[in-house]
C-alpha cells in the first residue's frame, strides 16, 4: 500500500466515524425524514465547519436538505465580515442554500446582561425566523463534547442545581446539537482528514472571558486527574438531564395543581399546597410560574426564589422583589407574581345592570342574570341572592370598592367597615380594588361569593317579591 493509499484510507475511516456517529445522533434526537429540511446554524469556526460538512453529506444520502445561516453580531469590524464571506463562499463551494444576516452596530441589547448573552439571544432568533422561512424542521448547532464539559464546569463553579449541571441539552424544541458527545479534539482531526481550513476567532483565547479560563486551565487540570474526564462530565450530565427532565414533568403538573388564577403578565398560587411541597419541586413550580408571565424568568437568581421559599416558611405578607420588573406579593392563602406592568391594573367601571335579564362583565370576568320573582327564593349556593324588591333603594349596579363603603353582613352582628371585612376573611390586598361588589343606590348589598347584606335579603313569609341575581365566571356561562 502506497503513502498515497494509506492516507486516503485514513480520511475515509475518520469521515466515516463522524458520519456515523452524527447519523446516530440524528436517529435519536430527530429523527430527521426523508423531504425534510435542516437549518445549520454556522459561524465559519472549526465546530459548525464540520457540522455542515457532515449534515450535507447525510443529507444528501437520506434525502433530507440543508439550509445554512450565518449571523453577523457585528461586533469584530472586518473580522466579521471576513467570517461572513468565508461561510458564503463556503457555501457556494458546497452547493447549500445560505441565509445571511448583520446586526447593525449597537444593535444588541444587553438588559443587564453579558453581551456575550446578549449576542446569543440575537442568533437564536434569527435562526427561528430563518427556520420558519425556510420551513426547516430543526435547527442544528455544532456544540461539542468540550463545549458540555465547559459549561458544567462554569454552572457548576456558580452554584447551579441539577439543571444547570445537565449542560447544554442535545435538543430542545426545534434546536439540535448532532456533535455534543464529538471531542473538539475529533473536531480538528476531521478538518485535516478533508483539508478544511476554518476560521478562527481570537476571542476564543481571550482569557478575559471565563469560558476561556475553564477550557485553559480546570480543563486541562481536570485531565490530569482523568484523561477522559470530558466524556465522563458529558455522561454525568446526561444522566442530570434525564433527572431535571422527569422533576420538570412533576413541576409542571404540581403547578397546575396550585394555580389559582393567571392573566396577562401575574399568576396566583395557593400558598400552602406550594408550602407543603418538597424543596426540589417548590424551587421548579417557582421558576416555572416565574416562566409563565416572562419568558426570560427562568434564569431567576437562585437565591432570589429561595428568598420566596423562606417567606413562605416564615408564614409572613409582604412583597418580594424578584429580578428585573417583578413581584411576588404573598397574603394568608395566596402567593401573587407579576410583572410591573400587571401589577395595579385599574378598577373595573362600574356597570348597571338590567331590570331583569343577563349582562357580561368581562372585566371581572362574570356574567350577571337578574330575574324577578313573586316569592322569597331560598339562595342557589354563594353565587346566588335574593333580595326584597321593595326594600332595595334604587336599580342595581357591580362596582369595584370606594372609600368609606360599610355593610351590614349576613349572619353578623351590626355593620362592618368592607375593608375591615377584607382583612378578616383574608382577601388578598391586591384582589381587594377588583373585588365586583353588587350595589344599589350606592349601598354595598353583595360582597359577590362571598357576603350578603342582612338588611335587603327577601325573607319568607314576609315577602311578596323578589329579585334573584346569579353569578358566574365567563367560562361558565354555558
Amino acid at each position: 500500500m502506497t503513502i498515497q493509499q494509506a492516507h486516503a484510507e485514513s480520511v475515509a475511516a475518520t469521515v466515516r466515524r463522524l458520519l456515523d456517529r452524527v447519523q446516530e445522533a440524528l436517529e435519536r434526537l430527530g429523527p430527521v425524514r426523508p423531504g425534510e429540511r435542516v437549518l445549520v446554524g454556522v459561524s465559519g469556526g472549526p465546530d459548525s465547519v464540520v457540522l455542515l460538512h457532515l449534515m450535507a453529506q447525510l443529507g444528501n444520502a437520506s434525502g433530507w436538505s440543508v439550509h445554512a445561516a450565518h449571523f453577523d453580531h457585528g461586533l469584530r469590524g472586518t473580522g466579521s465580515l471576513d467570517d461572513a464571506r468565508f461561510v458564503q463562499q463556503l457555501a457556494e463551494d458546497w452547493a447549500i442554500p445560505l441565509t445571511l444576516e448583520s446586526a447593525s452596530p449597537g444593535s444588541l441589547t444587553r438588559r443587564g446582561r453579558g453581551l456575550q448573552a446578549a449576542a446569543r439571544e440575537a442568533r437564536y432568533a434569527f435562526f427561528e425566523r430563518v427556520a420558519s422561512a425556510t420551513g426547516a424542521r430543526w435547527v442544528a448547532t455544532g456544540h461539542t463534547a468540550d463545549d458540555q464539559a465547559e459549561t458544567v464546569v462554569m454552572r457548576w463553579i456558580r452554584g447551579g442545581g441539577a439543571t444547570g449541571l445537565a449542560g447544554i441539552p442535545a435538543v430542545r424544541g426545534r434546536f439540535i446539537r448532532p456533535l455534543l458527545a464529538v471531542s473538539r479534539a475529533e473536531i480538528e482531526a476531521y478538518l485535516e482528514a478533508v483539508a478544511v481550513t476554518p476560521r478562527r476567532d481570537p476571542s476564543n483565547d481571550d482569557p478575559r472571558f471565563f469560558r476561556v479560563t475553564v477550557r485553559q486551565t480546570i480543563i486541562p487540570a481536570l485531565r490530569a486527574l482523568n484523561p477522559r474526564a470530558v466524556e465522563t462530565i458529558g455522561r454525568a450530565a446526561g444522566l442530570l438531564a434525564d433527572d431535571a427532565a422527569w422533576l420538570e414533568a412533576c413541576a409542571e403538573e404540581c403547578l397546575a395543581s396550585v394555580v389559582r388564577g393567571a392573566g396577562e403578565g401575574w399568576i396566583e398560587l395557593a400558598r400552602a399546597e406550594l408550602g407543603e411541597l418538597h424543596p426540589a419541586l417548590r424551587r421548579r413550580v417557582i421558576r416555572r410560574a416565574l416562566a409563565r408571565i416572562r419568558d426570560d424568568a427562568t434564569d431567576v437568581a437562585f437565591h432570589l426564589v429561595e428568598s420566596v421559599c423562606r417567606r413562605l416558611a416564615a408564614r409572613s405578607g409582604g412583597r418580594i422583589t424578584i429580578g428585573r420588573d417583578l413581584a411576588g406579593d404573598l397574603s394568608a392563602n395566596l402567593v401573587r407574581f407579576a410583572t410591573a406592568r400587571a401589577e395595579r391594573p385599574s378598577p373595573p367601571s362600574p356597570v348597571e345592570l338590567p331590570a331583569t335579564g343577563e349582562r357580561a362583565l368581562p372585566e371581572w370576568g362574570l356574567v350577571v342574570t337578574v330575574r324577578c320573582s313573586s316569592e322569597a327564593e331560598v339562595p342557589r349556593g354563594p353565587h346566588e341572592a335574593v333580595f326584597d324588591t321593595d326594600r332595595l333603594p334604587d336599580m342595581l349596579a357591580v362596582r369595584s370598592r370606594a372609600p368609606g363603603d360599610v355593610f351590614f353582613p349576613e349572619g353578623m352582628i351590626g355593620r362592618k367597615r368592607l375593608q375591615d371585612y377584607f382583612v378578616d376573611t383574608r382577601v388578598p390586598r391586591w384582589r381587594r380594588d377588583r373585588a365586583p361588589l353588587l350595589v344599589a343606590g350606592g349601598e354595598v348589598i353583595w360582597v359577590i361569593g362571598s357576603r350578603r347584606d342582612r338588611r335587603y335579603l327577601a325573607v319568607a313569609g314576609t315577602t311578596s317579591r323578589s329579585v334573584v341575581v346569579t353569578v358566574c365566571q365567563g367560562k361558565d356561562r354555558a
